[in-house]
């Protein structure tokens, strides 16, 4: 499969699960107790990332897997282990980097300045089949153990503060009774937190509203100047959606399935429109959610919640 096809059919995956109600970075409450752990490989531990994280997700809600630790065929085979019968493999992106000598039209190698050879680089993209542990046997025993998050929102609620605080984000609670970031302010308006369920309800709509100021100039530096409604603002939200869902994800903080259908619509026009949105949109959320997490590793952040009567 070429690239061209290879961007459409990632897309297509996307927009089929939203379409039959499963949006891929929000897992029911049944599973993880609603915790969306962050897909790792079961021998490296290493997180997946970008558009990755959503094709795994999505495998893990479809197919009902506890479990969000993944082998591809020589992990399975070094382990020892086999595929159950009948079981298929989830197709995920596999990013490859190169380098060579820049050549003209002439295939003659260009030189530079020092006469040494020009270098270009770019990277190639293709499918890359893992299965979940769940569909593998005979593994040692380690990998079938639950790998669900242990959840304290009291511990995802001091997180956030210390990302805020390095941030340099003030978060007013109780000013509005709606949550927006204020790009002039440079601050976060949210209700207060009795207006919420729960500390996690709170967290992970403050998350959301966190992603966006990434965005900022002096931060990110995004493209936030959309107005509501059109395509630019629609693909900030996705942004952000993603982002505070892969945020989430590494903190602890349950989904909440609050399917907004305006948001879901225009989420689905932009997917119909651009075969690349939801790789570009995920990168930019990875990015988003890197840039937060690292102010997580501060230590002694000070109280900047203001809440008001």
């Amino acid at each position: 499969m070429n690239k061209f096809d290879l961007y459409q059919d990632i897309t297509n995956r996307i927009i089929e699960a939203i379409e039959n109600g499963t949006i891929p970075w929000r897992k029911p409450w049944n599973i993880n107790n609603g915790v969306c752990a962050l897909p790792i490989n079961a021998v490296s531990k290493r997180p997946y990332s970008g558009v990755n994280i959503l094709l795994l997700w999505a495998a893990e809600i479809k197919n009902g897997y506890s479990q969000s630790q993944w082998l591809s065929f020589k992990n399975i085979a070094e382990l020892g282990g086999t595929i159950k019968k009948g079981e298929k493999a989830t197709k995920i992106l596999f990013w490859r980097t190169w380098e060579k000598d820049k050549t003209d039209d002439t295939g003659a190698v260009v030189l530079d300045d020092q006469g040494q050879p020009e270098k270009e680089s770019g990277c190639t993209v293709k499918y890359f089949n893992v299965f979940n542990v769940e569909q593998c046997e005979n593994l040692p025993q380690k990998f079938y153990e639950n790998s669900a998050m242990q959840i304290d929102e009291n511990l995802a609620y001091d997180a956030i503060h210390r990302i805020s605080k390095g941030m340099n984000v003030p978060v007013l609670a109780g000013k509005s009774d709606k949550a927006f970031y204020s790009p002039g302010r440079d601050c976060i308006i949210m209700p207060a937190m009795q207006a919420f369920d729960s500390i996690d309800h709170f967290n992970a709509v403050l998350l959301h509203e966190l992603t966006h100021s990434t965005g900022a100039k002096h931060r990110l530096n995004r493209n936030q100047k959309g107005n509501f409604g059109s395509a630019d603002y629609a693909f900030e939200e996705l942004v952000a959606e993603l982002g505070s869902a892969f945020t989430s994800a590494s903190l602890g903080v349950k989904s909440f399935l609050e399917n907004n259908a305006s948001y879901i619509d225009n989420w689905l026009t932009i997917l119909k429109q651009d075969k690349k949105a939801i790789v570009q949109a995920s990168k930019l959320a990875r990015e988003a959610s890197n840039y937060m997490l690292e102010f997580d590793l501060l230590e002694g952040a000070a109280e900047i919640y203001e809440q008001c009567a």
